[in-house]
């Protein structure tokens, strides 16, 4: 099991100031945003990092994941209390709210999803996680009417819909309405979409690993837990859709209601200035 989790947990001893041998994540919630159509789900993460939640603490960081599976990236971090270097998966939590939060910056390569997914459940159960909840975005383009009376729809997987206490969870499934082949468009039946044919688990066009994701929490009997924040998203400007998000998330649970969320200081050089008025 030990080894295991170390070649998961593969970099460590990147240069960091966190305490992450000190930081003990079970019971916790595990957020992961799955790369996926106009990136709200890493867009809301990024906010998350970025902000310091009502119990007065900040994401400290916990330990970088395994990318070999990922598309190549590094980066240079311009938050203090994070690593120097950006890399396809780091893992921060809030030990206080009981949240830990992947972020995932680079899409996993097409041969090796299964893979991934299998190293992730196996990660997120030795570890000690109550649950996953994942952040996707979905093609907004085919959205059918009913779907458009709400931005944000929720799916438990069926095996996890009875095991899950986690304030999150009950909270997306009092809110949002549950996202279902019934209110799907007929077009999502000839898209392609990874993570199979499972008839239970409706198509989720552009929504990356979260069917695959889903798949697995209620086929393998040891999966966590696993719920699907989704949200209709284009490429684009997605700062409000992610704020949104992040909202959300925070407003679930009792200690964080009142949480000042904050966009991170390097958005300005993502997105750059506002447009003009006056080209309007």
């Amino acid at each position: 099991m030990a080894s295991s989790i170390a070649a998961f947990e593969s970099r460590q001893a990147l240069p960091s100031t966190s305490n992450s041998p000190a930081l003990d994540v079970r019971g916790h919630t595990l957020i992961l945003p799955c790369v996926s159509i106009g990136n709200v789900g890493q867009l809301a993460v990024d906010i998350l990092l970025a902000s310091t939640l009502s119990t007065g603490e900040k994401a400290e960081y916990f330990c970088d994941l395994d990318a070999r599976y990922c598309v190549p990236f590094v980066g240079a971090s311009t938050e203090a209390n994070h690593p120097s270097l950006r890399t396809p998966l780091q893992v921060f939590t809030f030990p206080k709210s009981k949240l830990t939060i992947i972020q995932q910056r680079s899409p996993i390569l097409k041969t090796h999803k299964d893979q991934f997914v299998a190293n992730l459940g196996k990660w997120a159960q030795e570890k000690g996680f109550s649950e996953i909840i994942c952040l996707a975005g979905i093609d907004a383009g085919l959205r059918t009417d009913t779907q458009m009376q709400h931005p944000f729809w929720h799916l438990t997987s069926s095996s996890s819909q009875s095991v899950s206490s986690s304030p999150l969870s009950a909270s997306f499934a009092k809110l949002l309405p549950v996202y279902t082949r019934a209110n799907t468009h007929a077009i999502h039946e000839l898209t392609r979409n990874t993570g199979g044919n499972d008839d239970s688990i409706p198509p989720m066009p552009a929504g990356g690993l979260v069917r695959k994701l889903l798949k697995a929490a209620k086929k393998e009997p040891n999966w966590l837990p696993t719920t699907a924040l989704l949200v209709f998203a284009a490429e684009g400007d997605n700062r409000a859709d992610a704020m949104a998000m992040a909202k959300l998330i925070v407003n679930t649970s009792q200690d964080n209601k009142n949480s000042q969320l904050s966009q991170p200081s390097d958005w300005n050089l993502l997105f750059g200035p506002p447009l003009e008025p006056g080209m309007f």
